[in-house]
This record gives C-alpha cells, sequence and structure tokens, in this order.
C-alpha cells in the first residue's frame, strides 16, 4: 500500500520466506522495493525481483541477469571458466579430488573421460550492498563439479544502476578447497 492510500500488486513466483527491502537502487531519491523470496531447494537458489513505484506506477526495473561463465573440467584434475562480460579465465587445481573423480568416473588415470562442463548457478545470493559509494546489488554464484555440493568457487558481481540499466563494476573469484572426508 502507498502514500497515495492505494494498493499496488505484481505476480511474483511462489517460495519460502520472501524479505522486501526498500532502498533507492536506480539513483531517482525514490525508494525501491527489492524482494528475495528462496525457492526452497536444495540448491539454495531464490528468485529476485525489484520494482519502483515512481509516480504512483508500479514499473519493475529488473535485477542484473547472473553472469555468463563458460566452463570446463581439463585433463590433469583441472577446471577453467573464462567469465564472458570481463573476458577473464582463472583455472583451478583439483588435485585434493582426484580420488572423487576418478570412483565417479569423471577422470581416469587423471585423463578426463569425455569433455564435460563444471554446473555453474544462477545468483544464490542478491543483495544491496555500497558499490562506489552508491546503493547496488551483489551477486554471488556458485560453481559446482561433478555434482551440485562439489563447490569449485564462487563468483561475486557488483553492480550499479546507471543511466536506466544495470553495470558490472567489478567481479571477484574464490576457489573453495574440498572437505575431506
Amino acid at each position: 500500500k502507498a502514500s497515495d492510500g492505494k494498493t499496488y500488486k505484481a505476480e511474483l513466483a511462489g517460495g519460502y520466506e520472501p524479505q522486501i527491502q526498500f532502498e533507492d537502487l536506480n539513483q531517482d531519491s525514490i525508494k525501491d522495493m527489492f524482494i528475495s523470496i528462496p525457492t526452497g531447494g536444495s540448491g539454495g537458489l531464490s528468485n529476485f525481483y525489484l520494482y519502483t513505484l515512481k509516480d504512483f506506477t508500479l514499473t519493475e526495473l529488473a535485477v542484473p541477469d547472473p553472469l555468463v561463465i563458460n566452463s570446463q573440467f581439463e585433463n590433469g584434475y583441472k577446471a577453467n571458466i573464462s567469465i564472458q562480460e570481463t573476458k577473464q579465465s582463472y583455472t583451478f587445481d583439483l588435485r585434493d579430488r582426484s580420488e572423487e573423480y576418478e570412483r565417479l568416473g569423471l577422470y581416469l588415470n587423471g585423463k578426463l573421460s569425455e569433455p564435460t562442463e563444471l554446473m555453474v548457478n544462477p545468483y544464490s545470493t542478491l543483495k544491496i550492498i555500497p558499490v562506489e559509494g552508491q546503493n547496488g546489488l551483489l551477486g554471488v554464484q556458485r560453481i559446482s563439479g561433478a555434482y551440485n555440493a562439489d563447490t569449485i568457487a564462487f563468483v561475486e558481481s557488483f553492480w550499479l544502476y546507471e543511466e536506466g540499466k544495470w553495470m558490472l563494476k567489478d567481479t571477484k573469484v574464490m576457489k573453495m578447497n574440498s572437505r575431506k572426508r
């Protein structure tokens, strides 16, 4: 319900424990509505929405699309990712997972059984943070290997809404070490 006394509605995907934050993300001095709705699935994913009510017109601003990340396993228990938007590439040494990968048949004596991509998830987290001194968004995408729980890395992206669209300001890649059982 807005200050004009009217109620505004939008159809959103279902989920669990939705949250709404009121922050000015499009830099027009009017607080926007940032909504996150966890899907409840095992992947830890959520749906995210952003709306403005400028001039009492409900308008979806949309959130930034997840980064396009190309990925593949390589011989010698390695994996490579490249972020399309930044043209940056990263190689991960996965020798600490060699026994598991051999057991699963992904590798045979360190040689890849067949060309295999990694699993690149959409945002697991998208949250409001300061970016270059303004309200922006931090997106976190998980990259997994042989199965969803086989987390190899997290990729963070930092976004600002400028001139009517989301602009990527920075990225950060963090490698995860495997857990020995």
